[in-house]
């Protein structure tokens, strides 16, 4: 459905290329840190004045905001976010065969596609894309290839990873009392809420970045990952061995692979 496999699925040169250019595209928190306290502070004033704020929707939506503004100095318009959040909803369309997702499904898949492709051409005229081609360049990497690993980047890791560890940091936060009331307090000792904290501030909060840290390995936002299997074969459960066929699609959990 994507025409082009994931940047995680590229292999050799093409990979560490577009890694390249993710390094060269995303601020270091520790030296930006004020930058982006800014954007935060912004989307909260936003949601305090509205009165309501809803981890499941708003922190996607303002994911997809504030890294088209830092990777491409692009501004994009509610609906080009709705139709992003969509997409990522729409991704498990990808793992259906071409002709499923491109055809039968077509009436799902098609608006999809569409706002790819005009975020992509909206990409390549971006302050920031004559910077990226360069890097690309020296790797061989197409136009094409660049445009769509930073959409990638921008909607999968950037917007559906970030803002589910990000939402299940503060579910754990709600429910564990005792935890909280010690994040408030570090951040309290550390940052006197006069500006936007700074990357010393984020240093000094070791409880806050452990939280984050085993969050994310407890609850990844990757709980599986999948592969068709391109020969026969068999694995083993304990003592019992279990064949499958090739085209069978096996999922390894991450989720489980963390807790082991």
């Amino acid at each position: 459905m994507l025409g082009k496999p994931l940047s995680l699925g590229t292999n050799g040169k093409a990979h560490t290329g577009i890694r390249s250019i993710f390094h060269q595209a995303l601020p270091d928190p520790w030296q930006q840190a004020d930058g982006l306290g800014s954007y935060v502070d912004g989307f909260l004033a936003e949601h305090a004045n509205l009165g309501i704020l809803h981890i499941g929707d708003d922190l996607p939506r303002f994911m997809v905001k504030i890294l088209h503004q830092l990777v491409f100095q692009l501004t994009v318009s509610e609906d080009e976010v709705t139709a992003s959040r969509g997409y990522i909803k729409g991704l498990p369309l990808a793992s259906f065969p071409t002709f499923i997702s491109k055809y039968l499904l077509r009436f799902k898949t098609g608006p999809i596609l569409k706002h790819r492709k005009r975020l992509i051409q909206k990409y390549q005229v971006s302050p920031n894309w004559s910077a990226y081609a360069e890097t690309g360049k020296s790797y061989n990497l197409t136009s094409h290839e660049i445009a769509n690993g930073l959409f990638d980047m921008i909607h999968i890791a950037g917007t559906a990873g970030t803002s589910a560890l990000m939402g299940s940091v503060i579910g754990l936060l709600c429910l564990n009392d005792t935890l909280r009331n010690d994040v408030i307090q570090e951040i309290n000792t550390v940052w006197n809420c006069s500006g936007p904290p700074t990357g010393d501030t984020l240093k000094q909060a070791t409880l806050l970045h452990n939280v984050v840290l085993e969050t994310a390995r407890l609850y990844p936002p990757v709980r599986f990952v999948s592969q068709l299997a391109k020969e026969s074969g068999e694995v083993q459960i304990g003592k019992t061995k279990c064949p499958f066929q090739k085209g069978t699609r096996l999922l390894g959990s991450v989720f489980t692979a963390n807790r082991a």
